[in-house]
């Protein structure tokens, strides 16, 4: 049996070392992340369940298939790659319906969108990783939906329009760090969010409106990941 493509393991209650083996075995290959895969390969995160680590959401917004573990289980058991579709994982919960969210591909879901990233946080994506900066980690990830992403708000002079495309900001999108991007966005009554947005467009497969749910209302005392 001979397992093709790229296979990314997201945390699985069994041993990744054992499942490393199984695939290197079988002609798979094994990485801890995507962003540097050839796109065109064959790709699938390997998991338990649905969850909001940062790899997860990374194969969401690649479009990666998120299966289960227990497709490999069948896979070995029969020495055949079987269907994987009976395996594959929820995209999330939709947070304003509380139900479950298909897995489905996300294209260009932000295309024509302009965002500022303001933010200068750590987190750490997985215990594996050491920590990411606010816009080292999201900004990967709106460019694959289609944003274009700045670092700040463009200044406006007599000479600039605020009609002018290229000054248009749909959103600020904050860790609460940057006191001077959402004061500037205040003043030009910018709407800002948190990165729970992000991550609702990414279960959901669709533009959000940023009043949508109480978790992407930027609140001053907040510190969203």
């Amino acid at each position: 049996m001979m397992i093709r493509g790229l296979v990314v393991l997201e945390a699985v209650h069994l041993s990744k070392r054992r499942l490393k083996k199984e695939i290197a075995n079988r002609g798979g290959i094994v990485l801890e992340t995507f962003m540097a895969a050839d796109r065109d390969m064959e790709m699938y995160l390997i998991a338990n369940l649905h969850c909001r680590t940062y790899k997860y959401l990374t194969a969401l917004a690649l479009s990666v298939e998120c299966v289960s573990y227990t497709w490999l289980e069948a896979c070995f058991k029969k020495d055949m790659v079987v269907n994987h579709r009976p395996y594959m994982l929820h995209a999330g919960v939709n947070p304003l319906t509380n139900e479950i969210v298909r897995w489905h591909p996300n294209t260009d879901v932000l295309r024509g969108r302009t965002v500022v990233l303001a933010g200068d946080s750590e987190a750490s994506p997985s215990p594996f990783f050491s920590p990411k900066r606010f816009v080292e980690m999201w900004k990967p990830l709106l460019e694959v939906l289609g944003a274009r992403v700045q670092r700040e708000l463009p200044p406006i002079t007599r000479k600039r329009s605020r009609s002018r495309s290229s000054d248009i900001i749909d959103v600020v999108i904050t860790d609460g760090t940057s006191e001077a991007s959402i004061m500037a966005a205040k003043k030009r009554n910018i709407p800002i969010t948190t990165s729970d947005w992000i991550i609702s467009v990414l279960i959901t497969g669709r533009y959000l409106e940023f009043d949508l749910h109480p978790s992407f209302r930027f609140r001053e005392k907040s510190r969203p990941n």
